[in-house]
């Protein structure tokens, strides 16, 4: 499959990465041309010259550019006629995509754990894509989970998936400070926060046990860890990480108006 990704960026370089694997032929563009070159060469993929240069009716184009250039994109993007774009722009609705351009579209929403084929895949649900699903979920299925919506959960998702990444790295980090403080290197300390998350991660997944059953599994009466689970929630973590999913949730909606 022909495919033409528009924007270089974090999440533009990890489509890139996981599409070139699955052995997709895949061209790049950007505005900034030392970015799509530079990572032309970490993917072995042509640069375009022109956003639109010699992609034909089967071909797909995705964009994964910055949300605040879609308009002055559009210029030169609203000519493709070809089989699917596909939209990872955050805060650009369906609607708006559909009236922008002829051909059909895709509303997407991943998060950059897509390059290592664990991301969390968000689609919205469009009758116009019905015949087209099939191609889509095959296209997505080596990047994680895919999940189909309605667009009116995409707020809730770009918190959960888009942003949570970035609350667990700093869940890794705290790890890793703690461990320093206590006399471990830094190295030791992110082997350890990394494969203990992970653990913890895969032990969820496979028991089909809550969250809470498998804490209590590991709290032994004044022990170790209900002294750490005291002041979690003494110190109001686990309420603070809920607002911090809810202050991102705020901040997609206000990005949609």
């Amino acid at each position: 499959m022909k495919i033409r990704i528009i924007g270089c960026g974090a999440m533009g370089s990890a489509l890139a990465h996981i599409l070139k694997e699955q052995g997709h032929q895949i061209s790049l563009f950007d505005r900034k041309k030392e970015q799509a070159e530079s990572l032309s060469r970490e993917v072995g993929a042509p640069c375009a010259k022109t956003p639109l240069e010699g992609l034909q009716t089967e071909d797909l184009l995705v964009l994964a550019i910055k949300p605040n250039d879609f308009e002055e994109a559009l210029a030169s993007l609203q000519e493709f006629s070809g089989a699917l774009v596909i939209s990872v722009l955050t805060g650009i609705t369906l609607a708006q995509l559909k009236k922008a351009f002829r051909a059909p579209v895709l509303r997407m929403m991943p998060n950059l754990a897509i390059r290592y084929g664990e991301g969390v895949v968000a689609c919205m649900q469009d009758p116009a894509l019905e015949g087209l699903k099939k191609t889509i979920d095959a296209l997505l299925a080596p990047m994680g989970e895919i999940l189909w919506i309605q667009e009116e959960a995409i707020h809730a998702l770009t918190a959960l998936g888009g942003s949570g990444p970035a609350f667990i790295f700093m869940i890794v980090e705290a790890m890793i400070d703690a461990a320093l403080a206590m006399g471990l290197s830094a190295d030791m300390g992110r082997k350890v926060a990394i494969q203990t998350i992970k653990g913890a991660m895969t032990t969820l997944e496979s028991s089909h046990r809550s969250p809470g059953d498998l804490k209590w599994q590991v709290t032994s009466p004044g022990g170790t860890t209900i002294a750490g689970v005291r002041q979690f929630e003494e110190s109001g973590i686990k309420s603070g990480l809920i607002k911090t999913f809810l202050a991102a949730y705020e901040r997609s909606r206000e990005l949609s108006k």
